[in-house]
């Protein structure tokens, strides 16, 4: 709940700085989602696509950020086929299932940032 309040805080006062609190996230959510998924034999599951913009956007961020090529695409990915993915696969936000929260954040945190 506290990570919603700091994302509208953040696109609200401070929008330039997003793509820091972006990172930030997609990068914790990542990494806690890993270990889990690794002890449930599930870790080829994060070779889907959601992961893959995911890190697409990161990689634009850090190593090519005017590229407007790179950007189109990123926008392309965030905007198509994660946002579809949220209401093809009912992503529910619930709050007390974490694996659920990160599903949500890991396909429309992409369409906050471009």
């Amino acid at each position: 709940v506290l990570t919603i309040v700091a994302t509208e805080m953040v696109l609200l006062l401070k929008p330039e700085h997003f793509w820091k609190w972006y990172s930030l996230v997609v990068t914790t959510l990542l990494t806690v989602r890993y270990p889990y998924y690794k002890a449930k034999k599930w870790q080829y599951f994060m070779i889907d696509f959601c992961y893959y913009a995911n890190i697409c956007c990161l990689i634009q961020l850090f190593f090519f950020p005017a590229n407007p090529t790179g950007i189109k695409v990123v926008f392309i990915f965030a905007n198509g086929p994660l946002a579809w993915a949220i209401t093809s696969w009912r992503n529910s936000l619930v709050f007390h299932d974490i694996d659920k929260t990160i599903s949500v954040y890991i396909h429309f945190f992409p369409m906050l940032l471009t």
